[in-house]
């Protein structure tokens, strides 16, 4: 069932990504185009290009966590092996949570509050400046979401090596 689950989750995830990826492309090119060939440059993708690239890094990066390729230091980690490297894996996952869960859903969610509070618009689109924030709490929870998950198979990989192990022992 998890693993269904995760497979769900990273095509939307990554589906999700892929288009913000195009779509800050896609900007970026025109914005290029209009400005050297046209040479009338476009007012708004300047600002569209600067906010796609925030949603995109921290969607990507969310979606890195759940592909156990985020930012790590693995110095600790390569020294260990079975069991005891799978434990440490789950502590790694526990400081991202907590990370997830106090600075991008709690401190994102404050923020997000106090920008909704003050009415603030982007200067070209005329936006409100908290939907481009909301995407720091969206980023938490999918961080969240696939540190349960990651958790989960991590726990799954430690009973199964300790069946392994006493598999071994009853052999004995």
């Amino acid at each position: 069932m998890l693993n269904f689950v995760r497979k769900l989750f990273d095509r939307v995830i990554g589906t999700g990504v892929s288009i913000l990826t195009i779509s800050l492309v896609t900007c970026v090119v025109w914005q290029v185009f209009s400005r050297f060939v046209l040479h009338s440059p476009s007012t708004s993708t300047d600002e569209i290009a600067r906010f796609l690239l925030m949603w995109c890094g921290l969607t990507g990066s969310a979606y890195m966590v759940g592909q156990n390729q985020h930012l790590a230091i693995e110095m600790l980690g390569t020294r260990l092996t079975g069991i005891k490297k799978l434990v440490l894996n789950i502590i790694v996952q526990l400081f991202i949570a907590k990370f997830a869960m106090m600075v991008m859903i709690y401190g994102g969610i404050v923020q997000y509050n106090n920008i909704s509070m003050t009415g603030q618009l982007t200067p070209s689109l005329g936006m409100p400046m908290s939907y481009i924030y909301i995407v720091v709490p969206i980023s938490g929870l999918i961080i969240l979401l696939y540190n349960m998950l990651n958790i989960a198979d991590y726990a799954n990989e430690i009973a199964e090596e300790k069946r392994k192990q006493n598999l071994k022992l009853s052999e004995v």
